[in-house]
C-alpha cells in the first residue's frame, strides 16, 4: 500500500515543482484538491479504468511504467514515464478491449489531481494556481508531441525502417552522429512494438552491415541507409 499523503517527505514531494516553496505547494494542493502518495518499486499504482477521466496523476519523483493488457490478461506492451510526466485518460486512454495498469518502476512519488478543480480555478485565481496550470499545459503539449512522434515511427512497415527513423531522430536531437538514447534496448523494443530478441537481431544486422555501431544505450550512425 502507498504511504499516506502526510507521510510523504516534503523534500521528495517537491521534486518537479522547483518554482514552488513548501508553503506555496501546500496552498496549491489545498486549492486543487491534490493528494500525494509514495510507492515502492514494483508496487501497483492504479488501473486506468479505476482512475477515471476526471483525475490526473503527476509523477513528481522516480519513474513508473504502464503495462497494456488485452481482455485475456496478456501484456502486449509497456512504456516508461519519468519525473515530470502526467498520466490519465485526459492524456491518452486504452483502445477498446485493452486496459492500462501503472506500476512503480522505482520508488516514486505521484501527485493525484482532480481535473475539474484544476480547470476551474479558485475565486482569487491565485498565482500558484495560474503558474501550475501553465506548467500542466506545457507538459501536456510535450506528451502529445511525443505520442505523435511515436506514431510516425510506428507508421513504417519494417522494423529496420522504424529503428532507422528512431535513431536518426535521436541523432538529430543530439546534433551528433554519436549519441545516447534515453531508454534501454528492452524499453526501445516495447516502444517500437516488437520483442527484445527481434530488436537485438536487427541491431546486430545493422552493425554487421556497417550502418551503426552501438554498446548499451550508446549509438553511432556510421552511414546513411
Amino acid at each position: 500500500m502507498p504511504f499516506s499523503d502526510k507521510k510523504v517527505p516534503k523534500s521528495l514531494e517537491m521534486q518537479g515543482f522547483q518554482s514552488f516553496s513548501a508553503s506555496d505547494f501546500a496552498r496549491l494542493k489545498s486549492s486543487v484538491g491534490a493528494v500525494t502518495n509514495y510507492y515502492m518499486q514494483g508496487e501497483k499504482i492504479f488501473r486506468y479504468s479505476k482512475l477515471g477521466i476526471s483525475n490526473i496523476a503527476y509523477i513528481s519523483e522516480g519513474s513508473v511504467y504502464i503495462s497494456a493488457t488485452d481482455l485475456a490478461g496478456k501484456t502486449v506492451s509497456s512504456e516508461t514515464f519519468k519525473k515530470g510526466d502526467m498520466l490519465g485518460e485526459l492524456f491518452g486512454f486504452p483502445p477498446n478491449g485493452f486496459d492500462y495498469t501503472v506500476y512503480a518502476k522505482s520508488d516514486c512519488s505521484v501527485v493525484f489531481f482532480d481535473a475539474g478543480k484544476l480547470m476551474h480555478p479558485c475565486e482569487n485565481m491565485c498565482r500558484h494556481h495560474t503558474a501550475f496550470l501553465n506548467e500542466l499545459f506545457k507538459i501536456a503539449s510535450l506528451r502529445l508531441s511525443a505520442r505523435e512522434e511515436r506514431l510516425l515511427f510506428l507508421g513504417y512497415k519494417t522494423l529496420r525502417e522504424k529503428l532507422s527513423a528512431y535513431l536518426k531522430n535521436q541523432s538529430h536531437l543530439s546534433k551528433s552522429h554519436s549519441f545516447d538514447i534515453p531508454i534501454s534496448q528492452t524499453e526501445l523494443a516495447s516502444y517500437l512494438l516488437t520483442d527484445r530478441s527481434a530488436l537485438a537481431r536487427e541491431l546486430s544486422l545493422m552493425k554487421s552491415e556497417g550502418i551503426i555501431n552501438y554498446k548499451g544505450k550508446h549509438f553511432e550512425i556510421l552511414t546513411a541507409e
